[in-house]
């Protein structure tokens, strides 16, 4: 999982890595969260180290920077792995 954006990011590399972080982490990633408070569940341990957690917090600055709304970008990917979810239950 790429936890850091590269410098001279564009608003559509911004936005590919938050759907890639949605996807990876799952429909409970909120951009508005510090990284270190995700836990994986099935092992109670934190999902990123502190180093990634910190490159996390760096990229998602960046979002905010680039896109106009990235809950917009984000919403309908959460909504799609929700209903993919239910659909296996």
């Amino acid at each position: 999982m790429q936890t850091i954006l590269p410098q001279n990011t564009s608003p559509q590399m911004a936005e590919a890595w938050l759907i890639q972080m949605i996807n990876n982490v799952g429909p409970g990633f909120h951009p508005d969260t510090d990284a270190s408070d995700y836990v994986d569940i099935a092992t109670n341990k934190r999902l990123f180290s502190e180093n990634q957690a910190e490159e996390v917090n760096k990229s998602l600055e960046t979002v905010f920077r680039l896109l106009d709304d990235p809950y917009e970008t984000g919403l309908p990917v959460a909504i799609k792995l929700v209903k993919e979810s239910i659909q296996k239950d």
